[in-house]
């Protein structure tokens, strides 16, 4: 979709649309019950099975702009049911996110008592250098930022504000020096931070101090700093970890997660359903092969390449070979040309 915001390519567009929808097919796991994708296949990665992650509120803020251009309300519908699972299943209680839920139904035969329970929910505090139950990334805030413009409801833009408030806690994400803990890699926490900025701190009163704007511009010099003459980054820009008080303690003041606290707007509408063959609300389903007609699509065609030198080659020698044989004069029995 970034492609299509700059060249306005409709093979751009086609090409995001065709990864929304089969990411959705390929990811859908037989007991999704309404929340979220696997996180893997079991061919892909058979011993992390049974796992929805916030990663996946990428494809809804993808699903969001496909929205904005086509209109096509069944990406709008995936992206606030998206926004809603992940809101009421991985909060964390500093206003952040945990960054994987439980969504086993069952383990070892019995039901599952940590269904649809933050993996880490226990360890609230467990946010340390190299892997951490929360996700610094955040990128629930820019799906935030983008469904309070879209909808302009109060709740969204609330989300944001407590994303921010949360990240600059340093019993959660800030450390000293005003960085940001390397709770995984420069890939993974650096992947969200242009669109953190560009739909997030874009908005009016979203970093009224510029503490956030301070501590992304001192973490981006510190990884970049680590780089290594090979054109690697250091895992550790952080520098030493931050020891305060422990959140895994008795002071977990977090909601109750096996039971049906959610007490904010009713979300629980028509949820979108990740299935293979299952058709989002809003959108029709494509007609049977059979009647699917032939003609031209809207877009405009690909224009035929530029022949290659060889091509070019090969062309001269023919028509050399055609002038030393008289040009375009009809042949002969014995394939010479005739002679006037």
């Amino acid at each position: 979709m970034q492609v299509h915001d700059a060249t306005e390519d409709p093979a751009a567009l086609r090409l995001a649309m065709a990864m929304a929808d089969d990411t959705s097919r390929f990811f859908a796991g037989p007991n999704h019950g309404g929340v979220g994708l696997l996180y893997a296949t079991p061919k892909q990665d058979p011993s992390h099975q049974g796992v929805s992650t916030m990663f996946e509120a990428l494809l809804a803020r993808t699903s969001l702009d496909i929205h904005r251009v086509t209109g096509i309300q069944g990406y709008l519908d995936h992206a606030r049911a998206s926004w809603a699972w992940m809101h009421h299943c991985l909060r964390h209680p500093a206003g952040v996110y945990f960054c994987e839920l439980d969504i086993r139904p069952t383990v070892g035969g019995a039901p599952n008592p940590h269904l649809r329970i933050p993996i880490g929910g226990d360890r609230p505090g467990d946010i340390k250098r190299g892997g951490s139950v929360a996700y610094l990334g955040g990128a629930m805030a820019p799906l935030s930022a983008a469904l309070w413009l879209q909808d302009g409801a109060p709740g969204y833009r609330a989300e944001v504000d407590s994303i921010i408030a949360g990240m600059l806690q340093p019993a959660i994400f800030l450390r000293p020096g005003d960085l940001f803990v390397n709770d995984r890699d420069a890939w993974s926490d650096g992947n969200y931070a242009p669109a953190f900025v560009a739909d997030v701190l874009s908005l009016d009163g979203a970093d009224p101090t510029g503490t956030w704007r301070r501590a992304l511009a001192a973490t981006a010099l510190s990884i970049i700093r680590q780089r290594t003459p090979d054109g690697f980054y250091g895992p550790d820009w952080s520098g030493s970890d931050w020891s305060g008080s422990d959140w895994s303690g008795s002071d977990w003041s977090g909601p109750d997660w096996s039971g049906p606290d959610w007490s904010g707007p009713d979300w629980s509408g028509p949820e979108w359903d990740p299935r293979p063959n299952a058709s989002r609300p809003g959108r029709p389903r494509a007609p049977p092969r059979a009647a699917r007609t032939t003609a031209a699509p809207a877009w405009p065609r690909p224009t035929r390449c530029k022949p290659t030198p060889a091509a070019w080659r090969w062309r001269w020698r023919r028509r050399w070979r055609r002038a030393a044989q008289g040009g375009d004069r009809p042949l002969d029995a014995a394939g010479q040309a005739q002679q006037d």
